[in-house]
């Protein structure tokens, strides 16, 4: 993890202190109401997240983790009225040169224990780059893998944005690719521009409203954790069940 100036340090964490304060408001005078549509999810985090969530941030790895999906599900509640919520919190160790981003996912998988679990869905964050992409997601899991993002030229985070881009795959939204100038979440040339989906991203994850699996329902062959899985109702499953964030396109 590259180590950044004692002076931008202090900046970042001044800004990102004053978005937790407001954070912090924001729970305490909004009370939870029940949701359309809540997703339980597991969250993972690697060493390296935890490294830089103190140093750069200057909190804890699960709070930094519970801040980018907190500001995520703002987003899902505004225009679908989605909500996440975080079962568990669990640490897994990443391999420091993995087999590329699937391996790397499987990893986080494997290590979570999240197979085992009753949650709906993982995020799994990590402080280490992901090979070739900044995201990936495994629909026949429910599974993605966020990497931590920050430009140090624009002085901004981008992890909301990869962790929103992914989690919206778990309703089978699919990518706008390189050459489609859509302003979108999930447009590769414009995911770092905007927290809005295009009106086909909202048409399908509308249409695959509230087709989860129970609590309870998830993981193992004949128990899916979404209650779409076989027949021939999946879309393009070849090219939908690993989608990814790419680098360079």
């Amino acid at each position: 993890m590259e180590v950044k100036t004692m002076g931008k340090l202090r900046r970042i964490r001044k800004l990102v202190m004053f978005a937790a304060l407001l954070t912090i408001s924001a729970i305490a005078i909004t009370p939870r109401v029940e949701a359309m549509e809540t997703i339980r999810v597991l969250v993972a985090y690697d060493e390296e997240w935890a490294a830089l969530a103190p140093i750069i941030y200057g909190y804890t790895p699960e709070e930094l983790a519970y801040v980018f999906v907190f500001y995520t599900e703002t987003y899902f509640i505004e225009e679908f009225d989605i909500w996440f919520s975080i079962d568990d919190y669990v640490f897994w160790d990443s391999d420091d040169n993995p087999n590329g981003a699937y391996a790397m996912l499987n990893e986080a998988v494997d290590e979570s224990g999240f197979e085992s679990t009753t949650c709906q869905g993982l995020f799994a964050f990590t402080g280490q780059d992901i090979p070739g992409v900044y995201g990936l997601t495994n629909m026949s899991l429910i599974a993605c893998l966020i990497e931590h993002y920050y430009d140090q030229v624009a002085e901004k985070q981008y992890t909301d944005h990869i962790l929103q881009h992914e989690a919206s795959h778990f309703w089978w939204v699919e990518d706008h690719y390189t050459g489609e100038d859509i302003m979108c979440i999930m447009a590769y040339e414009h995911w770092q521009d905007t927290h809005e989906w295009c009106q086909t991203c909202k048409d399908k994850i509308l249409e695959n409203y509230n087709q989860w699996a129970p609590p309870g329902g998830g993981g193992g062959d004949g128990d899916p954790r979404w209650k779409k899985a076989g027949g021939n109702e999946y879309e393009q499953i070849e090219n939908l069940l690993h989608m990814s964030m790419r680098i360079n396109n």
